[in-house]
C-alpha cells in the first residue's frame, strides 16, 4: 500500500475544551459557539521503541512547529441529540538553520453527532453518550511536506460516560472508542478522561488525559528526518498518551475564557509535542443569555 504523508503532530489544532466535550449534550435549540487558538512544537520524537531521541536531518537538529485556529460549535438538535462542528486552519513549519518547509491553510473539517443515552435509558447516576464523527480533507495536497493532514476521511465512534459528586464542586468524564481509518494508516483506539473542580463559581481547574492505541504495528519505525527532506512517509501505526492541566475562567455566565496546557509523554512513532491551547466560548440560551 502506497505511504502518505501524514502530519506528525496528530491534533485536530482544538483547545481542551473542544476536544473533550464530555458526555453532556446542549438542552434543545441552545449552542456552544468557541474559537480556539493552539500553538504546538517538538523537537524529539518516539521511536517504534518508546524512546525519545532528538529530531535530526542531515546531521542538523529540526523543530516541528504549529500555530492554528478553530471555529467549534455545539447545537442542541433535540433535547437528547447534539451536533457539533470544527474548522480548524493550520500554518505547520519543519525548519533547521540551513531550511524552511511550511504549509498553510485549511485542514480536516470534523462533524459529530451525539446522542444522549439517558432519554432512552433509566440512567440517574451517571450521564451516557454515543457519539459518531466524520473527519473530511478539504483539498489539500497530503504529499505537502509538511502536509495539512492525512487526505482522507475518518470516522469515529464512541462511548462517552461522565458524572457529578454534587455537593462537591467536582465531575469525572471518559470516553473510549474505534476509529475507522478509509485509506493508510491503522485503525485506532481513541481514549480520553478529564477531572474538573470548580472553585468560587468563577474557575474551573481540569485535569486531562487523552491518547491513540493503534491497531497496527508499531514496530515499524518512524523517521521523522524524511519528511523534513521532502520525501513523504509516515509509519503504518503511531500509538501517544497525553495529559495536561487546563483553567476556565467564567467572564460571564454565558461567556468564558480556557488556557490548556498538555504534552505527550508516551508514545510511539510520533513526536513528544508540547502544546498550548486559548479559546473564549459563548453559550447561547433562547430563553435568556444564562445557560444551563
Amino acid at each position: 500500500m502506497k505511504k502518505k504523508l501524514l502530519l506528525t503532530t496528530v491534533f485536530i489544532g482544538l483547545s481542551a475544551s473542544g476536544l473533550f466535550a464530555g458526555a453532556w449534550t446542549q438542552p434543545k435549540n441552545n449552542f456552544y459557539f468557541k474559537v480556539g487558538l493552539v500553538s504546538s512544537q517538538a523537537s524529539e520524537q518516539f521511536t517504534n521503541k518508546g524512546k525519545t531521541k532528538k529530531l535530526v536531518s542531515e546531521n542538523e537538529a529540526y523543530k516541528n512547529k504549529e500555530l492554528g485556529a478553530t471555529a467549534y460549535l455545539e447545537y442542541g438538535i433535540t433535547s437528547w441529540l447534539t451536533g457539533i462542528a470544527s474548522f480548524p486552519v493550520k500554518s505547520i513549519q519543519s525548519d533547521t538553520k540551513s531550511f524552511l518547509r511550511e504549509s498553510k491553510g485549511v485542514s480536516d473539517l470534523v462533524f459529530s453527532g451525539k446522542v444522549l443515552l439517558n432519554h432512552f435509558f433509566n440512567l440517574k447516576k451517571i450521564v451516557l453518550a454515543n457519539q459518531l464523527t466524520v473527519k473530511i480533507p478539504t483539498g489539500y495536497d497530503n504529499t505537502n511536506t509538511p502536509a495539512l493532514g492525512s487526505g482522507q476521511t475518518d470516522f469515529d465512534l464512541k462511548i462517552l460516560a461522565g458524572g457529578s459528586f454534587h455537593p462537591v464542586p467536582l465531575y469525572a468524564s471518559g470516553e473510549i472508542g474505534f476509529r475507522y481509518r478509509t485509506d493508510f494508516p491503522a485503525n485506532e483506539i481513541p481514549y480520553a478522561a478529564e477531572i474538573g473542580y470548580t472553585f468560587q463559581k468563577r474557575f474551573l481547574i481540569r485535569g486531562i488525559v487523552d491518547g491513540v492505541f493503534s491497531l497496527g504495528n508499531t514496530d515499524e519505525a518512524f523517521d521523522p528526518s524524511t519528511l523534513s527532506q521532502g520525501k513523504p512517509y509516515f509509519p503504518e501505526a503511531v500509538s501517544y498518551l497525553r495529559t495536561g492541566p487546563s483553567l476556565i475562567f467564567v467572564i460571564k455566565p454565558f461567556l468564558e475564557a480556557n488556557i490548556d496546557f498538555t504534552t505527550v509523554v508516551l508514545g510511539k512513532n510520533t513526536l513528544k509535542s508540547r502544546e498550548w491551547s486559548f479559546g473564549l466560548a459563548y453559550k447561547f440560551n433562547p430563553k435568556g443569555r444564562k445557560n444551563g
